[in-house]
């Protein structure tokens, strides 16, 4: 069984990517608090952020989607100091505001070796952020993203409402919040620690505590898409002569032109064949 086999199970990593990857929601509940002890405990979180030494914007503070003033939770003392006040974070939380951890692998080793395993198997860049939320708050309102994520409950209870999907297939960093006052959720769902929700790229959705905190996981996946190799592709060429050239020289006459049309569309297919094949080759030895 796989790295990625054993969060997603019972699922197997065929079924999940044929059925479900960038296609729909899928929920697994285990009731097993516990599933995911080996990757994250909370009491190594609360280890990282008793450490005093976490710096923004590594740690975020949020609320109903509005991001917090760095100086407002950090110590300040020295000019822009930007690391974290301890004291001064807790209290934000009692009042509402989720703390938004980035890069936490690099702090905590069984994370780390986790993400590591994931993207090394996946054959795709692999983020992780965890998310420490307030009983009665919501970090960020109705929205989708431009990549696919797995949600991993580590502790407490979080309800999570899904919509429909607004845009089918957005490019990465293209996250768009949605006014959601006309919408009807598709699916509300509780998520129980051990508990798993994968929400695809495009597809809206929000999170909320109730009586209690929460801390989870959000897995983020950022494959290499076609818009990517065709880029590259694009980018190698820029440099050659063949194409730094003007399209429409003075010095020609109109029925040259076209004959130069025709001679520079074969140049650039087989130019364009060439470059592709050696960034499919490229990807496909990574």
């Amino acid at each position: 069984m796989t790295f990625f086999e054993k969060i997603i199970t019972p699922l197997n990593s065929q079924d999940f990517f044929s059925e479900y990857w960038d296609e729909k929601v899928k929920l697994i509940h285990r009731n097993s608090e516990n599933f995911y002890d080996n990757i994250l405990k909370s009491e190594q979180v609360a280890k990282v952020l008793n450490s005093n030494d976490l710096y923004y914007p590594l740690l975020r503070v949020a609320k109903a989607g509005e991001y917090l003033d760095y100086k407002s939770y950090t110590l300040q003392k020295y000019g822009d100091d930007k690391r974290i006040d301890i004291e001064k974070l807790y209290n934000y939380f009692g009042e509402g505001y989720s703390i938004i951890m980035t890069f936490m692998n690099y702090r905590i080793d069984s994370l780390n070796s986790f993400i590591n395993s994931l993207s090394c198997e996946l054959k795709m860049k692999t983020f992780s952020n965890l998310y420490l939320t307030p009983p009665y708050s919501q970090g960020f309102p109705a929205h989708f993203d431009g990549h696919n994520v797995l949600v991993l409950q580590i502790e407490g209870k979080k309800e999570w409402e899904i919509y429909d999907t607004v845009k089918k297939l957005p490019l990465p960093n293209r996250a768009l919040n949605i006014d959601e006052k006309s919408m009807i959720p598709a699916q509300k769902i509780v998520l129980n620690p051990g508990d798993l929700l994968y929400i695809p790229r495009g597809v809206i959705h929000k999170a909320t505590t109730k009586t209690e905190s929460s801390l989870h996981i959000t897995l983020s996946f950022f494959p290499t898409l076609w818009y990517d190799i065709f880029n590259q592709t694009l980018d190698s060429i820029k440099d050659t002569k063949a194409f730094n050239q003007e399209v429409y020289p003075f010095s020609k006459s109109h029925e040259n032109f076209i004959k130069e049309i025709n001679h520079r569309k074969s140049i650039i297919i087989n130019t364009l064949k060439s470059k592709l094949n050696n960034s499919l080759n490229h990807e496909n030895r990574n």
